[in-house]
């Protein structure tokens, strides 16, 4: 809090003092007075880039003080002073070098432009603050939906897990077309999970349909709000990959949350092909026939192979 006698802060009143005219009328420094403004310099929290040959993060370590009273300018203020000393050694025979490590200007200036909303106008303005230098770039955060992007796709199936809200948009596919279109269903390789894991952000429907609709029968039959945090979570990370299935993946919300179709239990076997389609065709059955009776080295003329459209006959009866 702002003294009532000045009107500053502690912190406001010492940087004030440490950027005056005072300060600067000495002849020379000693090593305690180095030591001590050294001390001063480290009140400003160092702030280097992270990792360190990018720009996109930083590491800041904190002093065990208030935020507000470690000033970006304590930094800049000790340098002018040391700078002034170094000017005044060309005087001496045996010149004294004070060496302070220097902080990375870019991120001086962006917190001073950041926090300038935390001190006076006044104290902005001294002529070694790095807040006059130019503003920060602005930045737009991508939690903010712009409409576009991966981060949009995930943002909107967390959205839709949290509210019971699927977005299904109109050129979804039906999904037995959608099937249809994949020729095959399984087999898996592993058992699938609606946890979070790797597995979403390269999840295969055309294999692991099966499984993904058993997990959601199990999901079903278990607490809804665990069900939501395991949906919120990969069902975003498989929006967020740009997948092949992104149309299905509203689906799998839809498998796993609706109480409709508890207990609607699949047929079992692991497998399913749909190139040839899903009604028998009679052509293609004794086709298939006859290759197998040749396949076991059982003459084209052989009484069963002759039979084989008539069996087929029989097949199709009850479809017919």
């Amino acid at each position: 809090m702002p003294a009532p006698q000045l009107g500053h802060t502690g912190t406001e009143e010492f940087l004030s003092m440490l950027q005056g005219a005072t300060l600067l009328s000495f002849q020379r420094l000693g090593n305690d007075d180095a030591m001590l403004l050294d001390l001063i310099s480290d009140l400003t929290p160092i702030r280097v880039y992270y990792p360190s040959h990018l720009r996109s993060m930083v590491t800041v370590k904190w002093n065990k003080l208030p935020v507000l009273s470690q000033h970006h300018d304590f930094h800049p203020a000790v340098l002018s002073i040391l700078d002034h000393a170094l000017a005044m050694e060309a005087l001496y025979d045996k010149p004294v070098v004070f060496v302070i490590p220097r902080r990375e200007v870019s991120l001086l200036t962006r917190t001073a432009a950041r926090n300038e909303v935390y001190y006076p106008q006044e104290l902005q303005s001294l002529r070694h603050s790095p807040s006059s230098l130019s503003d920060d770039v602005a930045y737009k955060s991508r939690d903010i939906a712009d409409g576009r992007g991966a981060e949009h796709v995930a943002y909107q199936m967390s959205w839709s897990v949290w509210n019971d809200r699927p977005c299904l948009s109109p050129e979804t596919p039906q999904l037995w077309d959608a099937m249809q279109s994949w020729k095959s269903l399984g087999p898996g390789e592993k058992e699938i999970s609606l946890r979070y894991s790797q597995y979403w952000l390269t999840f295969s429907a055309t294999k692991d349909w099966l499984g993904i609709y058993d997990s959601c029968q199990e999901a079903l039959n278990g607490d809804p709000q665990d069900t939501k945090i395991m949906l919120a979570f990969s069902l975003s990370a498989a929006s967020f990959s740009g997948t092949d299935y992104a149309d299905i993946i509203p689906l799998i919300l839809i498998f796993a949350t609706d109480t409709r179709l508890q207990g609607l239990t699949r047929p079992s076997p692991p497998h399913y092909d749909f190139s040839d389609g899903t009604y028998p065709d009679h052509a293609r059955l004794v086709g298939l026939i006859q290759r197998g009776h040749i396949a076991v080295g059982l003459p084209s003329e052989d009484p069963i192979a002759a039979k084989s459209s008539s069996w087929v006959d029989g097949i199709l009866a009850p479809y017919q």
